[in-house]
Protein backbone atom coordinates (compact mmCIF):
# COMPACT_ATOMS: atom_id res chain seq x y z
CA UNK A 1 0.00 0.00 0.00
CA UNK A 2 1.54 3.35 -1.26
CA UNK A 3 0.69 7.28 0.46
CA UNK A 4 0.94 10.05 -1.35
CA UNK A 5 -0.38 13.29 -2.89
CA UNK A 6 -2.94 13.43 -6.14
CA UNK A 7 -1.90 16.78 -7.45
CA UNK A 8 -3.44 19.24 -9.99
CA UNK A 9 -1.50 21.75 -11.97
CA UNK A 10 -0.89 23.79 -14.82
CA UNK A 11 -1.21 21.29 -18.41
CA UNK A 12 1.80 20.94 -19.90
CA UNK A 13 3.30 21.42 -17.04
CA UNK A 14 3.40 18.29 -15.53
CA UNK A 15 7.12 18.07 -15.07
CA UNK A 16 8.07 21.46 -13.34
CA UNK A 17 4.60 20.99 -11.24
CA UNK A 18 6.65 17.83 -9.94
CA UNK A 19 10.03 18.98 -9.44
CA UNK A 20 8.40 22.20 -7.47
CA UNK A 21 6.53 20.07 -5.25
CA UNK A 22 9.06 17.61 -4.61
CA UNK A 23 11.90 20.42 -3.91
CA UNK A 24 9.72 21.73 -1.50
CA UNK A 25 8.79 18.71 0.30
CA UNK A 26 12.36 17.33 0.53
CA UNK A 27 12.35 20.40 2.26
CA UNK A 28 9.38 20.50 4.29
CA UNK A 29 10.53 18.40 7.52
CA UNK A 30 14.23 18.46 8.79
CA UNK A 31 16.51 15.70 10.28
CA UNK A 32 17.09 15.01 13.57
CA UNK A 33 20.41 16.39 14.01
CA UNK A 34 22.83 15.47 17.38
CA UNK A 35 25.44 16.58 18.93
CA UNK A 36 29.08 15.22 16.66
CA UNK A 37 31.72 14.32 18.75
CA UNK A 38 34.52 17.18 17.36
CA UNK A 39 37.36 14.86 18.73
CA UNK A 40 36.46 11.83 16.21
CA UNK A 41 35.04 13.76 13.39
CA UNK A 42 36.06 12.88 10.18
CA UNK A 43 34.96 15.74 8.29
CA UNK A 44 35.16 13.44 4.68
CA UNK A 45 32.90 11.16 6.18
CA UNK A 46 30.66 13.15 7.36
CA UNK A 47 30.55 15.25 3.96
CA UNK A 48 29.54 11.94 2.30
CA UNK A 49 26.91 11.69 4.12
CA UNK A 50 25.22 15.15 4.05
CA UNK A 51 25.60 14.32 -0.08
CA UNK A 52 24.36 11.27 0.08
CA UNK A 53 21.16 12.38 2.17
CA UNK A 54 20.31 15.60 -0.10
CA UNK A 55 20.52 13.19 -3.15
CA UNK A 56 17.89 11.00 -1.61
CA UNK A 57 14.56 12.03 -2.33
CA UNK A 58 11.17 10.61 -0.33
CA UNK A 59 9.15 11.64 -2.86
CA UNK A 60 8.60 9.70 -6.64
CA UNK A 61 6.21 10.63 -9.35
CA UNK A 62 3.91 7.41 -9.81
CA UNK A 63 1.32 7.95 -12.34
CA UNK A 64 0.80 11.44 -14.79
CA UNK A 65 -1.89 12.22 -16.78
CA UNK A 66 -2.97 15.44 -18.62
CA UNK A 67 -2.67 18.19 -15.98
CA UNK A 68 -2.44 16.12 -12.83
CA UNK A 69 -0.42 13.59 -11.52
CA UNK A 70 0.36 10.86 -8.46
CA UNK A 71 3.47 11.62 -6.25
CA UNK A 72 4.28 8.26 -3.98
CA UNK A 73 5.48 9.27 -0.27
CA UNK A 74 8.17 7.46 1.35
CA UNK A 75 9.26 9.69 3.86
CA UNK A 76 8.45 8.72 7.81
CA UNK A 77 5.83 11.63 7.54
CA UNK A 78 2.14 10.74 6.48
CA UNK A 79 0.82 12.64 3.46
CA UNK A 80 -1.81 14.55 5.63
CA UNK A 81 0.83 15.38 8.46
CA UNK A 82 3.23 16.82 5.09
CA UNK A 83 -0.07 18.67 4.13
CA UNK A 84 -0.39 20.42 7.08
CA UNK A 85 3.26 21.20 7.75
CA UNK A 86 2.94 23.21 3.87
CA UNK A 87 -0.65 24.62 4.94
CA UNK A 88 1.52 26.08 7.94
CA UNK A 89 4.32 27.33 6.20
CA UNK A 90 1.82 29.39 3.47
CA UNK A 91 3.72 27.62 0.51
CA UNK A 92 2.58 29.05 -2.41
CA UNK A 93 3.61 27.11 -5.68
CA UNK A 94 3.89 28.59 -9.49
CA UNK A 95 2.64 25.22 -11.53
CA UNK A 96 0.76 23.91 -8.73
CA UNK A 97 -2.98 24.24 -8.13
CA UNK A 98 -4.55 21.56 -5.63
CA UNK A 99 -2.75 19.36 -3.32
CA UNK A 100 -4.70 16.30 -1.83
CA UNK A 101 -3.27 14.21 0.78
CA UNK A 102 -3.62 10.35 0.71
CA UNK A 103 -2.74 8.77 3.66
CA UNK A 104 -3.60 4.84 1.59
CA UNK A 105 -3.83 4.13 -1.93
CA UNK A 106 -4.11 0.71 -2.98
CA UNK A 107 -6.05 -1.39 -5.27
CA UNK A 108 -9.84 -1.01 -4.25
CA UNK A 109 -10.33 -3.06 -1.26
CA UNK A 110 -12.95 -3.21 1.18
CA UNK A 111 -10.81 -4.37 4.31
CA UNK A 112 -8.35 -1.50 3.74
CA UNK A 113 -10.95 0.97 3.92
CA UNK A 114 -12.60 -0.42 6.63
CA UNK A 115 -9.74 -0.02 8.57
CA UNK A 116 -9.03 3.23 7.57
CA UNK A 117 -12.13 4.40 9.31
CA UNK A 118 -12.22 2.17 12.55
CA UNK A 119 -10.99 5.29 14.81
CA UNK A 120 -13.61 7.80 13.92
CA UNK A 121 -15.73 8.71 16.53
CA UNK A 122 -19.10 7.99 15.86
CA UNK A 123 -20.89 10.39 17.91
CA UNK A 124 -19.08 13.14 15.64
CA UNK A 125 -20.03 14.03 12.34
CA UNK A 126 -18.76 13.91 8.85
CA UNK A 127 -18.52 14.76 5.40
CA UNK A 128 -17.31 12.74 1.99
CA UNK A 129 -15.01 14.84 -0.76
CA UNK A 130 -15.25 12.54 -3.59
CA UNK A 131 -13.18 12.56 -6.05
CA UNK A 132 -12.65 9.62 -9.59
CA UNK A 133 -10.93 9.66 -12.84
CA UNK A 134 -11.26 6.78 -15.36
CA UNK A 135 -12.94 3.92 -12.84
CA UNK A 136 -15.91 1.47 -13.60
CA UNK A 137 -19.35 2.62 -13.68
CA UNK A 138 -20.24 1.46 -10.22
CA UNK A 139 -17.40 2.67 -8.25
CA UNK A 140 -18.92 6.11 -6.83
CA UNK A 141 -21.50 4.18 -5.68
CA UNK A 142 -19.65 0.75 -3.93
CA UNK A 143 -17.58 3.58 -2.29
CA UNK A 144 -19.99 5.62 -0.69
CA UNK A 145 -22.38 2.68 0.41
CA UNK A 146 -19.09 0.99 2.16
CA UNK A 147 -18.20 4.70 4.15
CA UNK A 148 -22.04 4.58 5.20
CA UNK A 149 -22.54 1.17 6.13
CA UNK A 150 -18.59 1.74 8.33
CA UNK A 151 -20.20 5.14 9.95
CA UNK A 152 -23.69 4.36 10.55
CA UNK A 153 -25.00 6.07 12.90
CA UNK A 154 -23.20 9.39 12.14
CA UNK A 155 -24.40 12.46 11.18
CA UNK A 156 -23.08 14.07 7.81
CA UNK A 157 -22.65 18.05 8.10
CA UNK A 158 -21.39 19.12 4.24
CA UNK A 159 -20.11 22.55 6.08
CA UNK A 160 -18.83 22.26 9.08
CA UNK A 161 -17.90 18.22 9.68
CA UNK A 162 -15.95 16.91 12.35
CA UNK A 163 -14.28 14.46 10.03
CA UNK A 164 -13.44 14.82 6.37
CA UNK A 165 -12.72 11.81 4.44
CA UNK A 166 -11.19 12.54 1.30
CA UNK A 167 -11.47 9.98 -1.24
CA UNK A 168 -9.67 9.77 -4.67
CA UNK A 169 -10.51 6.49 -7.34
CA UNK A 170 -8.07 6.17 -10.27
CA UNK A 171 -8.91 3.06 -12.19
CA UNK A 172 -9.04 0.23 -10.20
CA UNK A 173 -7.28 2.22 -7.35
CA UNK A 174 -8.28 4.16 -4.61
CA UNK A 175 -6.53 6.62 -2.33
CA UNK A 176 -8.13 8.12 1.33
CA UNK A 177 -7.91 10.32 4.12
CA UNK A 178 -9.47 10.54 7.10
CA UNK A 179 -8.40 14.35 8.40
CA UNK A 180 -9.84 15.50 11.57
CA UNK A 181 -10.87 19.27 12.14
CA UNK A 182 -9.95 20.03 8.50
CA UNK A 183 -9.98 23.76 8.05
CA UNK A 184 -7.84 24.07 5.38
CA UNK A 185 -8.68 24.14 1.08
CA UNK A 186 -6.33 22.39 -0.66
CA UNK A 187 -5.63 24.92 -3.16
CA UNK A 188 -1.29 25.78 -3.18
CA UNK A 189 -1.46 28.02 -6.54
CA UNK A 190 0.08 31.49 -6.27
CA UNK A 191 -2.31 32.98 -8.93
CA UNK A 192 -5.71 31.27 -7.64
CA UNK A 193 -7.58 32.79 -4.95
CA UNK A 194 -8.41 30.88 -1.77
CA UNK A 195 -11.52 29.17 -1.56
Amino acid sequence: MKSGFFVSCKKGKEEKAFKELQTVLNTSFDTIETQPDYSTLNVSEEIKNEIRILKKSFFSLFFTYKSMFYVSNSSPFTPSKLFYILKERGVKLEYVHRIVPLDRFTTYNENVMRKGLVDIDKSLTFKIEYEERFVPQDTRKRIFELITSTLEGMKVDLSRPDYLIIVSALKNDVGFTVLKNNKEHFNFSKTNKEV
